[in-house]
């Protein structure tokens, strides 16, 4: 019951002003969230949550079932992304027998611009000052094993400083490593362990060499802009 009752309270909590989702958040769902943090009407219902400083979650957002998630300082995340977990595997048996480990890791400085889609069946980390650009990239760590009828597991790494365009795929098990570029369209399904490389195509391969002192590769704020200020610089400190 009173699992019911914390559950829908969260939905009650979405349309609430962000200073109130935040002490909610953290007095009644004892998520650890850190200072100058805003979330706008998106849904958060996770076991686990870890929220560094100055980070900015926008509007339409959810948050759903997924047993453990960290995000660092000054990550931005947009508009109407869906990061989802079930129980089918995050069941305590279910996940002895497949070993797999659901969590959602996203280091600091990253951005997460629209309408992404993350299935965190298993393992999803996003390394530091990455950008998942663009809109309607999807990133599934579950599949269907045809051989023995079973739904199997298979984590997802993407690197340090590295962008993926608009409407990516990536496949269980699928990484690239960082200070890598991953084209528009692209269908990235195996592990690509080169750095700097221009990644594109289905299935995804590298292009090109990238030059390593390209100045996205060097940045020190995450945010990328000449005529806005990142959203977090405007907002007043202690919130």
């Amino acid at each position: 019951m009173k699992g019911i009752l914390l559950k829908w309270l969260s939905l009650i909590v979405v349309i609430t002003p962000s200073i109130i989702k935040l002490m909610v958040y953290r007095r009644v769902y004892r998520y650890s969230i850190g200072r100058n943090v805003r979330i706008g009407l998106s849904w958060i219902w996770v076991g686990r949550l870890h929220l560094g400083d100055n980070v900015q979650i926008g509007h339409f957002n959810r948050f759903k079932n997924i047993p453990d998630v960290e995000i660092g300082n000054y990550t931005v995340i947009g508009t109407g992304n869906t990061f989802t977990s079930s129980s089918e595997f995050t069941n305590d048996v279910g996940m002895t027998a497949r070993g797999n480990k659901p969590i959602l890791v996203i280091g600091e400085h990253c951005g997460i611009s629209l309408m992404h889609y993350f299935d965190i069946q298993d393992r999803v980390e996003i390394g530091a000052y990455t950008t998942i650009a663009g809109k309607g990239s999807d990133f599934f760590t579950h599949y269907l094993d045809v051989v023995s009828s079973t739904q199997s597991v298979k984590p997802i790494g993407i690197g340090k400083y590295c962008i993926v365009g608009s409407s990516a795929c990536f496949t269980p098990g699928a990484r690239i490593a960082d200070c890598c570029v991953v084209g528009m369209g692209a269908v990235v399904t195996r592990e690509h362990k080169e750095t700097l490389c221009l990644i594109g195509g289905n299935p995804a391969v590298t292009i090109h060499k990238l030059p390593s002192d390209a100045a996205y590769f060097k940045r020190k704020v995450g945010w990328v802009g000449s005529f806005t200020e990142p959203p977090f610089e405007s907002r007043r400190p202690g919130r």
